[in-house]
């Protein structure tokens, strides 16, 4: 196929093209100074159609308008707790309570991350991504800060109603770590895996806190982490069973189905897969005991 070139030219020009209104027929433009072709010579059926009503509107291109760009997104620096975790975190996830304590300067400076993060309450964040972002990294410094006040307690279960008890104030509402969980991330399955409430069965930290630039990657990335760690997740291929860590039989709810969820990112199972949970580990994610 080949093209006209005036005629192309004439369809692209910057300063007019034809349009059809409606109920109109579109047909060609006649060239400069030639006449319309005459309808004796176009085929029969054409000819003895209605002869069309041809009009040419002449309208300009229209300008272009300027899209107005609004400034960046500003979105809170947690750059203080990733200092912190990049010191007192190892490889392995696991934390360095005892020399967390023993340095005052970054202890101080977690409190005042913790008090200030929690004075303004993450939940008057009007972005999605800062405000989920703002609540892990609470969530999960408001832990750490509160495993320092008990160290060097071994196991949190001698910590009395650890998890039940409203023992964290933000904004002007005092919360437990379940209510947190039930309330602010039910919405969010991937934050199961990026919560870390500070027993060795939990998640393992990350050495940086969670960016409301890169919060999508960032879940994604725990999820992997978790569910490829021999730790949490063990088949059996004679009995069929893949034994589960319990985190995800405490949020069974809201998977609805955790098998169904599981093979978004395990190879193919058995149809005849069984799902077994292991018990639940409450000893300190310590790294002097791992």
């Amino acid at each position: 196929m080949t093209f006209n070139t005036a005629h192309a030219l004439d369809l692209l020009s910057l300063d007019r093209y034809r349009v059809k209104s409606s109920g109109e027929r579109l047909a060609p433009r006649p060239a400069e100074g030639k006449p319309v072709e005459s309808l004796s010579r176009m085929p029969a059926a054409a000819a003895e159609a209605p002869p069309p009503e041809i009009l040419y509107h002449q309208v300009a291109n229209p300008e272009p308008e300027a899209m107005l760009k609004g400034p960046p997104p500003v979105y809170l620096n947690h750059e203080v707790l990733t200092e912190v975790l990049k010191k007192y975190v190892s490889k392995s996830g696991w934390v360095d309570y005892r020399g967390l304590k023993r340095d005052k300067e970054a202890t101080e400076q977690l409190g005042a991350y913790v008090r200030d993060l929690a004075a303004l309450n993450p939940s008057t964040l009007q972005d999605p991504q800062d405000r989920l972002a703002a609540w892990l990294n609470l969530y999960n410094a408001m832990v750490i800060q509160e495993v320092l006040k008990y160290y060097p307690i071994e196991n949190l279960l001698k910590i009395r109603d650890y998890y039940g008890a409203r023992r964290f104030k933000i904004g002007d509402k005092s919360w437990s770590l379940l209510e947190i969980e039930e309330e602010i991330f039910h919405n969010e399955l991937r934050t199961i895996f990026a919560r870390v409430n500070g027993s060795s069965s939990a998640p393992r930290l990350m050495k940086e806190a969670f960016s409301a630039a890169k919060i999508d990657k960032q879940l994604e990335e725990r999820t992997v982490a978790f569910l490829s760690d021999g730790a949490n997740l063990i088949f059996d291929p004679k009995t069929h069973v893949l034994l589960v860590n319990a985190n995800l039989l405490w949020y069974e709810k809201e998977f609805v189905d955790v098998k169904l969820y599981l093979a978004n990112y395990l190879p193919p199972l058995p149809t005849t897969t069984q799902l077994s949970f292991m018990g639940y580990d409450w000893k300190l994610n310590d790294a002097k005991l791992h």
